[in-house]
């Protein structure tokens, strides 16, 4: 990409055509979720926690170096506090999101792995709609080209999901551009019931 997005905290996955009752709109026959229409929210979350916890690791690692030799100045003693705390707290929400993705997908069928660089998001031009976890009063996702264009992009807001007790809600997902070829960026933002913002982001390509 030619422009990193600076974002606070989205591993891509895909169930298979055969879980029962799993619809993108409960009342239309053609909206039923397949292995090849949608993508869980989480799981791309769960891709860029994962790239943050290895960077804050590399963090905590250089300036451990400096603290124990005494060369540190303050701020950077301060920062190495305020690492160890963010690598905690971050740490422990993968781990719920990972508590939480085992409770919706019990006993069905786990999806493939996620799509970030180097592998490629061919998929995703085919996908309609984007399963969350319930509860968020807003979320969106936005997948942008190489030039910083949305190619891609959820409207509306959640909608709770069929078939899934209450657990997922999901939205639609329109592509402006479904002949694209070439690098993309993948952003989830939204509200979490506690009226909390999020955003995170993963990098990849469409080939």
């Amino acid at each position: 990409m030619k422009t990193r997005f600076t974002l606070s905290l989205l591993v891509l996955f895909v169930l298979t055509s055969c879980i029962k009752d799993f619809y993108g709109h409960p009342d239309d026959k053609d909206g039923v979720l397949t292995s090849e229409n949608y993508v869980y929210s989480d799981d791309i979350r769960s891709e860029f926690l994962e790239q943050e916890i290895a960077l804050l690791e590399e963090e905590i690692k250089e300036l451990g170096a400096l603290v124990e030799s005494g060369q540190a100045t303050e701020a950077q003693e301060l920062r190495f506090e305020t690492a160890q705390k963010d690598l905690t707290a971050t740490i422990t929400l993968t781990e719920e999101i990972s508590d939480y993705r085992e409770l919706v997908y019990k006993g069905k069928p786990l999806p493939p792995p996620p799509c970030p660089k180097p592998r490629n998001c061919n998929d995703w031009l085919n996908f309609n709609y984007v399963t969350i976890p319930s509860g968020l009063e807003q979320f969106g996702l936005l997948i942008y080209d190489q030039d910083q264009n949305v190619i891609g992009q959820t409207e509306g807001n959640p909608e709770t999901l069929g078939g899934t007790d209450g657990l997922l809600d999901y939205v639609v997902l329109i592509f402006n551009e479904a002949e694209y070829q070439g690098e993309i960026l993948v952003k989830g933002f939204g509200t979490s019931e506690n009226g909390e913002d999020f955003s995170y982001f993963i990098e990849s390509s469409i080939d």
